[in-house]
C-alpha cells in the first residue's frame, strides 16, 4: 500500500511535463490538431458566454433604460449567427477531421508499444513490476491521448469564460466574486478524491488480470481436457470468486472515502454559493434597487457558472494530475532503454562458437548455465539431451540473444553482441516447444509475417513437407485458411501433433543459415519424431541445425552430441564416441531403448 501510494506522488513539474510530452505526441502526428482543439473551444467558451449572461444583461438593462427591442435586435441577431457558424464549424471538425485523426493518433501510439515491446529483452516480461507499466500503459493507449487533450483545451477555455465572467461581476458588484470563490476551498479535497480514485483503479486493475486469468483459460482449447478431468475447474472457480470479492472490497474500503468527500464538495462548491448569491442578489435589486433586474439576471448566471468553472476545474486539474500519473508508465516503457543492444559490424558467415558462457535468471541465486563452451558448425548437425530443468532451452534462448551472458557467444568470429539483433535473429529458423498457432492463414503461420507475392508455392511445399497439407486440404481448406476459431467460426482446428508440424512447416519456408528445434516434436509418436527428424536433416543439408530432443533415439542423426547436466556440460561427442565411454549419456540411451522394447513387446502380447 506504500508503494502504491508512493507511486500516485507526483510534483507540479512532472505533471506539466508529462502532460505536455504527450499533446507533443499528438502534435508529432499531427500538428494540427492540438492548436485547432484550443482554438474552436476557446471561441466556443466565448460565445457560450456572450449568449447566456451578456446578452441577458445587455437586453433586461435596455429595458429598464426604456430602449425598444430593435435597439438590442442587431446584437441578438450577432450572436447567434456567430454562434450557429462556430457550432457548424465544430461539428463538422469532429466529424470529417477530428474523429479520424483520433484513430490514427491512438494508432501510432500502439504501434509505438508494440514496437518497444517487441524490442525489450525477455527478462522485462518475466519483471511483475516492468510488466505491470507494460499493461497499464496498452490498457489505455486508445483513448488516453485525447483524454488528455481534452482536460487541457477544456481548462483553457473554462480559464476564458473565468475571466470574462469575473471582469462582468465585478463591474455589477464585487462581493458576489467572493460568493463565487468558495469551491477554491474545496480544491484540495477534490485533489485527494481524484488521488484515491486512481490509487482504486490502479489497485483493481491489477486484481481484474488475476480476475481475468480464468476467463482466458475457460475459453482456450489448450486447457479444454485438464478442466473437465481434474479439479482445476472448481480451482479456478475459487480463484475468480476470490478475485471478484477482493475488487468488491477495495471498491467497499475506498468508496466510503469517496462518497464522503463528494458529498462535501457538492454541499460548499455548489448549494452555498448558489444560495448565498440568490439571497444577495434579490435583495439588492428588490430591496434596495442598488440592481438592475439585468444586472441581478446577470449575476445569478455568472457567478453560478463561476463556481461550475472552479468545481469542474479543479476536476479538470485532479484529471490532469491523473493523466499524468498514467503517463508516467507510458513514458518509463517507451523511454525505457533495452539492455539488449544492436552492434554495427556487418553479419558475417561461419561458425557460432561459445566460450565459457554462465547465466542466471534475475533475482535468482544459482546460475542455470555454468561455463558452457561448444561450437556448432555452419553445416554441423548438433544435439542438445539432457533431463528436464537441465538448461537445455536457456541455452537457446542465450544462442538467440534473447538474453545476454557472461562469457562470449561469437558467430563468424564476431561478438553477436556487436551485429544488428534483428539481422542475427533472421538467421535462424526456430521452432520453441512452446510454440504458437496464430489466428491467421496457414500460409501466415507457415512464413510468420514473411509472405509475398508469388511464394504459393513454397508454402504449398513447405506445409507438405511438414506432413500437415493433406489435414488442411481434408478439413475442406487451403494454404489461405484461416487457422483456429477465435475470429472465424470455420477456422480449421489442430492437434497437438498437427499443430507441431505447422510450427515445423516455418523451418521448410525460408533459407536458413541455422534451425533450432526445441523439443517441437514432443506431442508426435517416437517413429513420427525420428521420420521428421530424418527430413529435417535432408532439408537443413546447405545449414547449420540445433536440436534439443527428449528421445535420444534422435540424437543418432547428429553429428555432435552435447548431454547438459545441472546447466553444464556433463559429456560431449559423436553417438558411436558416447556409447562407447559407457557413461551417462550411454545409460541414459539404453534405459529408453529397453523402455520402448518393453513398449513393442507389451503391445505385441495385446
Amino acid at each position: 500500500m506504500k508503494k502504491q501510494k508512493s507511486e500516485n506522488k507526483i510534483s507540479f513539474r512532472r505533471i506539466y511535463r508529462n502532460n505536455i510530452y504527450m499533446l507533443g505526441i499528438i502534435h508529432k502526428i499531427d500538428p494540427w490538431v492540438v492548436p485547432l482543439r484550443f482554438l474552436l473551444r476557446i471561441a466556443g467558451a466565448v460565445m457560450g458566454f456572450l449568449t447566456s449572461a451578456y446578452i441577458l444583461q445587455r437586453a433586461l438593462n435596455a429595458v429598464d433604460d426604456g430602449k425598444s427591442f430593435f435597439d438590442i435586435l442587431w446584437l441578438v441577431i450577432v450572436l447567434v449567427i456567430a454562434e450557429i457558424a462556430i457550432d457548424l464549424i465544430q461539428n463538422a471538425f469532429y466529424h470529417l477531421y477530428f474523429n479520424r485523426r483520433q484513430i490514427d493518433i491512438s494508432r501510432k501510439i500502439n504501434i509505438d508499444l508494440f514496437e518497444k515491446a517487441k524490442k525489450v529483452e525477455l527478462a522485462c516480461y518475466e519483471n511483475p513490476e516492468y510488466y505491470d507499466k507494460f499493461v497499464k500503459a496498452s490498457a489505455e493507449a486508445d483513448t488516453r491521448a485525447f483524454d488528455v487533450l481534452e482536460s487541457l483545451t477544456r481548462l483553457a477555455s473554462a480559464i476564458v469564460t473565468l475571466g470574462l465572467s469575473i471582469g462582468l461581476v465585478v463591474s455589477i458588484q464585487p462581493i458576489f466574486l467572493i460568493f463565487s470563490l468558495i469551491p477554491l476551498f474545496i480544491s484540495p479535497i477534490k485533489s485527494k478524491y481524484h488521488k484515491a480514485s486512481v490509487e482504486r483503479d490502479n489497485e483493481i486493475r491489477s486484481v481484474d488480470r488475476k480476475k481475468g486469468y480464468p476467463n482466458r483459460v475457460f475459453y482456450v482449447s489448450d486447457y479444454a481436457k485438464e478442466l473437465r478431468l481434474t479439479n482445476m475447474a472448481s480451482f479456478l472457480f475459487r480463484y475468480f470468486k476470490d478475485a471478484s470479492d477482493l475488487c468488491c472490497q477495495i471498491h467497499k474500503s475506498k468508496g466510503k472515502v469517496l462518497a464522503v468527500w463528494e458529498i462535501f464538495s457538492v454541499l460548499v462548491g455548489q448549494i452555498l454559493p448558489t444560495l448565498l448569491t440568490t439571497v444577495c442578489a434579490v435583495y439588492l435589486t428588490v430591496e434596495t434597487g442598488s440592481m438592475g433586474y439585468g444586472d441581478c439576471l446577470a449575476v445569478l448566471t455568472v457567478t453560478t457558472q463561476i463556481s461550475n468553472i472552479l468545481l469542474n476545474s479543479a476536476n479538470d486539474l485532479s484529471g490532469i494530475q491523473g493523466h499524468a500519473l498514467y503517463i508516467n508508465n507510458l513514458r518509463e516503457f517507451i523511454e525505457y532503454q533495452p539492455k539488449i543492444t544492436d552492434g554495427d559490424k556487418e553479419l558475417p558467415n561461419g561458425d557460432i562458437v561459445l566460450d565459457n558462457i554462465s547465466f542466471k535468471y534475475d533475482g535468482a541465486e544459482d546460475y542455470t548455465i555454468k561455463n558452457i563452451s561448444m561450437t556448432f558448425g555452419k553445416n554441423q548437425k548438433v544435439a542438445i539431451v539432457g533431463s528436464n530443468g537441465a538448461g537445455k532451452t536457456t541455452l537457446v534462448k542465450l544462442l538467440l540473444r534473447l538474453y545476454d551472458c557472461e562469457g562470449s557467444i561469437k558467430y563468424g568470429g564476431v561478438n553477436i553482441k556487436e551485429l544488428n539483433v534483428d539481422e542475427y535473429r533472421d538467421m535462424f529458423s526456430s521452432v520453441m516447444q512452446d510454440y504458437h498457432v496464430f489466428a491467421l492463414t496457414a500460409a501466415e503461420n507457415v512464413t510468420l509475417a514473411r509472405r509475398e507475392d508469388g511464394d504459393e508455392k513454397e508454402i504449398t511445399e513447405a506445409l507438405k513437407r511438414a506432413g500437415i497439407y493433406d489435414k488442411i486440404c481434408a478439413e475442406g481448406g487451403d494454404i489461405n485458411s484461416v487457422m483456429t476459431r477465435e475470429f472465424d467460426d470455420k477456422g480449421i482446428m489442430l492437434s497437438g501433433g498437427e499443430a507441431q508440424k505447422l510450427a515445423i512447416s516455418h523451418v521448410y519456408s525460408k533459407q536458413n543459415r541455422f534451425v533450432i528445434l526445441d523439443e517441437p516434436s514432443s506431442a508426435l509418436d517416437p517413429i513420427a519424431e525420428y521420420k521428421m527428424y530424418e527430413t529435417m536433416l535432408s532439408a537443413c543439408d546447405g545449414c547449420g541445425m540445433i536440436f534439443i530432443s527428449h528421445r535420444l533415439s534422435s540424437a543418432t542423426l547428429a553429428d555432435m552430441i552435447y548431454l547438459i547436466e545441472n546447466g553444464e556440460v556433463a559429456e560431449e561427442g559423436t553417438h558411436k564416441e558416447l556409447m562407447e565411454r559407457g557413461g551417462k549419456y550411454a545409460d541414459m540411451f539404453r534405459k529408453q531403448a529397453e523402455s520402448y522394447n518393453d513398449v513393442g513387446r507389451g503391445e505385441e502380447t495385446a
